[in-house]
């Protein structure tokens, strides 16, 4: 009798082990889709952007950052990444004494791009 709890013991354990590894084969499937989702084509944005770091651009937003960019600003790009853009800009560009203001800003809210020399 004791044999057969053992047997069914070992079997238990068998089946327990044999779903946790499943159970973890599926977490990591479904971390590396949701990367994969999220990523929104980071990537190909991050390296099309790669290629207007330092120029001076013409960027369309979506929406009014802060009130302090107007919805198409003229500025120069510093630095890029998958999410986030860092931008320099005058608040007023026609006046040249106006200081030069730095902003990091999400690429999800650039909705065009264009060169401006």
């Amino acid at each position: 009798m004791n044999g057969a709890y053992i047997g069914l013991f070992v079997c238990f354990l068998c089946l327990f082990l044999s779903s946790n590894q499943k159970a973890n084969r599926l977490k990591t499937e479904n971390r590396r889709l949701k990367r994969k989702l999220n990523n929104n084509g980071g990537s190909e944005m991050s390296r099309l952007l790669n290629e207007f770091i330092g120029k001076r651009c013409k960027l369309t937003f979506d929406e009014d950052l802060l009130g302090a960019l107007t919805p198409s600003t003229i500025c120069t790009i510093l630095e890029c990444d998958d999410e986030w853009l860092k931008i320099q800009y005058k608040k007023n560009a026609k006046k040249p004494d106006c200081p030069i203001t730095t902003k990091i800003i999400r690429v999800d809210a650039l909705m065009s791009i264009e060169p401006a020399e």
